[in-house]
């Protein structure tokens, strides 16, 4: 029996991930319409982690590697060896993972390495991205990157879960809940 993991749905789709296997469910009447099994290093019973879906594709860390898969065939399309972590995040065109303290971007389309933005610690959960920036968290910092550039903007003392509603960030943590205004886009 597994924890801490939690189905995604897409495209009138339910998909589970546990223990390395990827399955699509027909959600009402809870058919399985296909299942793959990416093998499955186990270290633990908790999962702490779940799908990212965009453009008829699932990302997922598995025990170990990133993985990309079709999901209007349920093949892998690529996957990149490593210690990954926690659930990757993804834009139009770049999947975001954790690995090591930092966090790597990957072509959404073919897995080819864009770049890194570099952290401190172990790193928590998902990172966030918006249009212009990636966001991610050890217990103790938070780090605020420029999505394009890979330079990065701001360091904040504060760690935790992130969570960004109406131009502000939110910082759950040990210190309890810290919040910062971020600011919106230039207006010329």
């Amino acid at each position: 029996q597994y924890d801490q993991w939690v189905p995604s749905y897409y495209g009138g789709r339910l998909y589970s991930f546990v223990a390395g296997i990827l399955m699509q469910h027909e959600p009402a009447a809870s058919a399985i319409h296909w299942s793959l099994d990416l093998g499955w290093t186990w270290s633990g019973w908790s999962m702490g982690r779940t799908t990212a879906i965009a453009n008829g594709r699932a990302y997922l860390i598995n025990n170990p590697g990133l993985y990309c898969v079709d999901l209007s065939t349920g093949t892998v399309a690529w996957s990149i060896p490593g210690s990954f972590q926690g659930t990757p995040a993804v834009t139009g065109d770049k999947v975001y993972a954790m690995t090591g303290g930092m966090v790597q971007a990957y072509d959404a389309w073919d897995g080819d390495y864009e770049g890194v933005y570099v952290g401190n610690g172990t790193l928590l959960h998902q990172p966030l991205v918006t249009d212009d920036a990636v966001l991610f968290s050890s217990a103790t910092e938070t780090f605020i990157y420029d999505r394009q550039a890979f330079t990065k903007n701001e360091e904040l003392p504060f760690g935790g879960e992130l969570t960004l509603a109406d131009g502000r960030l939110f910082i759950a943590g040990s210190k309890g809940i810290a919040t910062f205004t971020i600011p919106g886009p230039s207006v010329a």
